[in-house]
């Protein structure tokens, strides 16, 4: 449907998909992956090396507002349109 998909919290020991399978299978045609407030990027890919051809996004995965962390993550797409963003992921 034309959709993106950027696994979450691929850092975390459970409900993610590094966690469940162990690895990414590349014929996801992903380029993104998300990991959580608490997670250095750059120390994941430290120790998972094969995550080193992802690009990442971070978020708070908050369930409540004042979990709501600072922005660390930003986009710049061609411009504000829907396929312009989705377009952004797909790179």
């Amino acid at each position: 449907m034309g959709g993106i998909v950027i696994p979450a919290h691929i850092d975390r020991s459970s409900y993610s998909l590094l966690s469940n399978l162990g690895v990414i299978p590349a014929n996801l045609g992903i380029h993104f992956l998300e990991c959580s407030a608490h997670c250095d990027p750059a120390s994941l890919i430290q120790s998972n090396k094969e995550l080193s051809s992802y690009r990442f996004i971070q978020s708070s995965d908050a369930h409540h507002l004042w979990d709501i962390m600072e922005k660390v993550s930003w986009i710049e797409p061609g411009s504000l349109t829907v396929s312009d963003i989705l377009e952004y992921f797909r790179e």
